[in-house]
């Protein structure tokens, strides 16, 4: 049994998509949503959303974990708050024990549509054709996106090697630059040293 999730994250809606392999199980998704005037700072917020995904798989043998990589945009505000919320969920994933991997957002559209900057109605339209996902939420349809390039990836190295042209062209360059983010293994506080003054 393998499950590959896909999480699309953001404050306000982050997507959620559970793939699950195994027969006689639907794939699970929703969106995690957020008010800013529930929460005293971004900080809480983001720890609320971690939550909610460590609580929604914590019972599942998950195989591999894909979310699109920290969010490059114009406005500083929100690439802050993106990289905290992006920082937040990194830290709990890997203090739960899993493994996971952020993909660039390029590198998603490309993957799922043929094109790098497809732009929302063309992933809408790609999960549906390609997924079966009937969906009207962007949020969804991208988490879609990521768990099902997460499990390509997954399955690239493993040694499968009959996707699409353009599916094949990306797996290779992400297989050259990226690798999976492990859960530390490592006892680090021996290594720090504190100085009184």
């Amino acid at each position: 049994m393998m499950n590959f999730l896909g999480l699309d994250l953001s404050l306000t809606s982050t997507g959620f998509y559970l793939i699950h392999d195994d027969e006689g199980r639907d794939d699970e998704y929703c969106e995690i949503c957020t008010k800013p005037d529930d929460f005293c700072d971004d900080i809480g917020r983001s720890d609320h959303i971690a939550q909610a995904i460590i609580d929604r798989i914590k019972n599942e043998n998950i195989t591999f974990i894909a979310l699109e990589d920290y969010f490059t945009g114009k406005q500083p505000q929100s690439v802050i708050k993106l990289a905290t919320l992006g920082t937040v969920v990194r830290i709990r994933l890997m203090d739960a024990g899993y493994t996971f991997m952020p993909f660039v957002t390029s590198q998603i559209k490309k993957f799922e549509t043929g094109s790098g900057v497809a732009p929302k109605d063309n992933m809408l339209k790609s999960v549906f054709k390609k997924h079966g996902l009937d969906t009207s939420s962007n949020n969804i349809a991208d988490a879609c996106a990521i768990a099902h390039i997460g499990r390509a990836y997954y399955e690239w190295t493993a040694g499968r090697r009959d996707f699409l042209a353009y599916e094949t062209e990306v797996l290779k360059k992400i297989s050259k630059e990226r690798k999976p983010i492990q859960p530390y293994k490592i006892d680090l506080s021996s290594n720090i040293t504190i100085r009184k003054k």
